[in-house]
C-alpha cells in the first residue's frame, strides 16, 4: 500500500513555482507578503485574528507584515531578519514563496533564500525610488541567473497613485534591469498598506491597465521540470547494516529508478540499484528531483559523502578547476591565492582562487579587470582551482549542482553559479564493477569472532605529517594492545605501497587511491575481528572520510598525530624532506586536518610509550 500511495503522489503532484521576493529595507515586502497570505486564504485558521488581538493588546495599528514575523526581534528591529518560507495556492499551480531580507548585513541569507527561486518579484518603495540596495539586489538576482522578474512599485498611496511617478519608476528600474539582461516581464503599482491591486484591482489605480499582482505571479513562467534534467544525486550518507550498506542522499535532478544503472562521481564506480528505500514506508519503485531517497545497491565498494550519483551517459564535469561569477560577503576581503573552502551539494573541497578576471560594483556596474582583491558586496568572475578533482554542472545545464558557496574562516562569505569547468582531468576510465557480482557471507559471523577474541574488530587510523612520529606510536599501539591478549595489527602504508600500490607514484590521484586501497585492505582484516593500526599520512580529509564511510563510524577512529611541521623536518627519519623531487603535505601543500580525529599533541621531547598508553585509555582499550 505504501509503495501505491507513492506512486500516486507522484501522479497528482501540481505544477509548483518557487517565488523569491527581495527589495530594500522597509519597501514592504512583508506587508504585500501578508496581503497575499491574508487574502487568498493560505493563512492557518485564527492567525489573523490573534495577531489583531495582540496588535490591540499593545495598543498598536495593525500591520499585514506582523503576519510574517517569525521572530520578536523583527518587531523590535523593525526589519526582516529571518529568511521566511511561506506556501500558498491558485487555481493555476501551488508556490513557495521566499520572504528574503534587504538590510545590509543580512544579504547572505538572501544568497540562500534567491537562490533556491525560480523567479522573483523585486519591491520598490514608490516615494523613495530606486536605491543602491535596490540595485544590489537586482544584479544579485542576475548572478545567481534567476530567469523572470516581475517588479512591484508600492506603496503607490503615499504619492497619491500618480501615474507620472510610476511611469517614471518603471522607466529608471527597467533601464536599469535590461543592462543586466533580466527578463522584466512586469511592473505593477500597488499599495501593501491599501490592499490596492494586490489580489483584487482598485478605482485608485483605473489608470492602470495591466493585471493585479497575484495575476502577475500567475503569469510567470512555470520552470523547466528537475525531474526531466540529468539524474543528479549527491551522496549525503552511507548507513552500514550487518552485511550490506545504503546510501542516503537526496534527488536534485532527474529521476532514478530500481534497476537503473548508475555511477559514482567522481570515483567511478559503477552498479545497479538492487532497491530504493523511502523510510519508513515500504520500497518504492522511482524517486524524483525534490524526494530524499535511500538505495541498496548489487555491488560494495569504496564510497563517500559528496560524490554524486548519475545515470551512465550523462555525466557531470569533474575537475578541479571551474570558472565562476562570485558574489562577495566576507568580513575579510577575497585574495587570490589565499585558501578557502567550497561547499557545493554535499562536497567541500579546499581550493583558492587562481584568477580574478573582473571584479564588478554592484551598484553602479562599472568593471575593473585590473584589481587582485574583492571587497564586500562586489562581484567577481573568478578562476577557482580545488585541491582535488570533484563534480559539478554549469549553472544553465544544472542549477542545483552549478551553484556553491565560499566558506572563510568556518563563515560562509560568497556565493557563486558555474559558468563551465576547465578540461576535466579525470583520464582514467570509469572503474566498472560487475553488476550482481557479491561476496559469499561468511560462515563465521562477527558476533562469534568477539565472543571468541573478547574484542570486536576495529581500525584505528593514525595520520599525521611526515616524520611526525605516528609511525613510532602505531608500532607500540599494536605491541601494547597484543600484550593485552588483544588481536592486533599494525598496517603500514609503505608496505602497501611495496606492495598492492607498487604501480602508483605520489601524486594527488595516487594519493586518494593509495589511500583507497589502504582502507580496503584494513576493512579486510577489520572483518577478521582484527584491531588494525593502520599508520599513513592521508594529506586528504576526504580520503580519511571515506575511509570511515567504508568501515563504518562505530568501528573507524581517527588518530592525527600533531607534530609541528619545522620539527618534522628536522626529525625526517627516512630522509623525505631531503630527497630531491618530493612533494609533501605539511611542506608544498597543506594537510587538511580533520574534524573528528583524535588530537594528540607531540611535545619536543616524546616519550612514545606514554604517549600510546594514553591514546590507549582515551580510547577505552587500556
Amino acid at each position: 500500500m505504501a509503495r501505491k500511495k507513492h506512486k500516486d503522489q507522484h501522479k497528482e503532484q501540481r505544477d509548483a513555482l518557487t517565488l523569491v521576493f527581495v527589495g530594500h529595507v522597509d519597501h514592504g515586502k512583508s506587508t504585500i507578503l501578508g496581503r497575499l497570505l491574508a487574502e487568498t486564504n493560505s493563512l492557518h485558521d485564527g492567525v489573523l485574528e490573534r495577531v489583531r488581538q495582540t496588535c490591540d493588546g499593545k495598543n498598536i495599528p495593525f500591520e499585514y507584515a506582523y503576519l510574517l514575523d517569525a521572530l520578536q526581534e523583527e518587531q523590535d528591529q523593525g526589519i526582516t531578519i529571518d529568511i521566511t518560507t511561506l506556501r500558498f495556492a491558485t487555481a493555476k499551480r501551488d508556490y513557495t514563496i521566499i520572504d528574503a531580507p534587504g538590510h545590509k548585513q543580512f544579504l547572505k541569507n538572501m544568497v540562500s533564500g534567491a537562490s533556491r527561486a525560480d523567479a522573483a518579484v523585486l519591491v520598490i518603495d514608490a516615494e523613495e525610488g530606486v536605491r543602491e540596495q535596490t540595485m544590489k539586489h537586482a544584479y544579485l538576482l542576475h548572478l545567481l541567473g534567476i530567469p523572470a522578474v516581475n517588479v512591484a512599485v508600492n506603496k503607490m498611496d503615499l504619492v497619491n497613485y500618480d501615474a507620472e511617478r510610476f511611469k517614471e519608476l518603471e522607466h529608471a528600474i527597467t533601464s536599469y534591469l535590461s543592462k543586466l539582461g533580466i527578463n522584466l516581464l512586469r511592473c505593477i503599482p500597488v499599495s501593501g498598506k491599501e490592499g490596492a491591486n494586490i489580489t483584487a484591482r482598485s478605482a485608485k489605480l483605473a489608470w492602470f491597465s495591466g493585471p493585479t499582482l497575484l495575476a502577475a505571479i500567475d503569469e510567470l513562467p512555470s520552470p523547466t521540470p528537475l525531474t526531466t534534467r540529468p539524474l543528479r544525486i549527491p551522496v549525503q550518507d552511507i548507513y552500514k547494516f550487518d552485511e550490506h550498506r545504503v546510501v542516503a542522499g537526496r534527488v536534485e535532478a532527474g529521476t532514478l529508478r530500481a534497476g537503473d544503472a548508475v555511477i559514482f562521481l567522481p570515483s567511478g564506480e559503477q552498479t545497479i540499484v538492487r532497491r530504493l528505500l523511502a523510510w519508513p514506508h515500504a520500497p518504492v519503485a522511482s524517486a524524483r528531483a525534490g524526494e530524499p531517497v535511500t538505495l541498496e545497491l548489487a555491488d560494495e565498494f569504496l564510497l563517500r559523502r559528496g560524490e554524486v550519483i548519475v545515470h551512465p551517459g550523462q555525466e557531470p564535469s569533474i575537475s578541479t578547476t571551474l570558472t565562476a561569477t562570485l558574489f562577495w560577503m566576507g568580513r575579510d576581503d577575497l585574495v587570490q591565492g589565499k585558501e578557502y573552502t567550497l561547499k557545493l551539494a554535499t562536497e567541500a573541497v579546499t581550493c583558492r582562487i587562481a584568477a580574478i578576471h573582473s571584479i564588478t560594483d554592484s551598484t553602479t556596474l562599472e568593471r575593473d579587470v585590473k584589481r587582485s582583491v574583492v571587497k564586500k558586496h562586489e562581484v567577481a568572475r573568478v578562476t577557482i582551482k580545488a585541491n582535488h578533482p570533484f563534480c559539478f554542472d554549469s549553472f544553465k545545464d544544472s542549477p542545483t549542482t552549478g551553484r556553491f558557496v565560499i566558506v572563510d574562516d568556518g563563515i560562509v562569505a560568497g556565493g557563486g553559479i558555474i559558468e563551465r569547468g576547465a578540461q576535466e582531468l579525470q583520464s582514467r576510465p570509469f572503474v566498472v564493477t560487475k553488476a550482481g557480482l557479491a561476496p559469499k557471507r561468511h560462515l563465521v559471523t562477527r558476533e562469534e569472532r568477539a565472543k571468541r577474541y573478547g574484542h570486536e574488530g576495529m581500525v584505528l587510523w593514525v595520520t599525521g605529517l611526515p616524520g611526525s612520529g605516528k609511525g613510532e606510536i602505531a608500532r607500540r599501539l599494536e605491541r601494547l594492545l597484543f600484550d593485552k591478549k588483544k588481536n592486533a595489527y599494525y598496517l603500514d602504508a609503505a608496505t602497501v605501497r611495496l606492495s598492492l600500490s607498487s604501480d602508483l607514484d605520489f601524486s594527488e590521484e595516487a594519493r586518494h587511491e593509495q589511500a583507497r586501497r589502504v582502507a580496503e585492505v584494513a576493512n579486510t582484516l577489520l572483518h577478521a575481528g582484527l584491531i588494525v593500526i593502520v599508520n599513513i599520512v592521508s594529506p586528504y580529509r576526504a580520503d580519511r572520510e571515506a575511509a570511515r564511510s567504508l568501515i563504518g563510524s562505530r568501528q573507524f577512529t581517527e588518530i592525527f598525530i600533531d607534530t609541528p611541521p619545522e620539527r618534522c623536518m628536522k626529525r625526517d627519519p627516512h630522509g623525505a624532506y631531503t630527497r630531491k623531487g618530493t612533494v609533501l603535505p605539511g611542506r608544498d601543500f597543506t594537510y587538511e586536518k580533520g574534524t573528528k580525529a583524535l588530537h594528540v599533541p607531540i611535545p619536543p621531547k616524546p616519550d612514545y610509550d606514554v604517549l600510546a598508553e594514553t591514546i590507549l585509555r582515551n580510547l577505552g582499550l587500556d
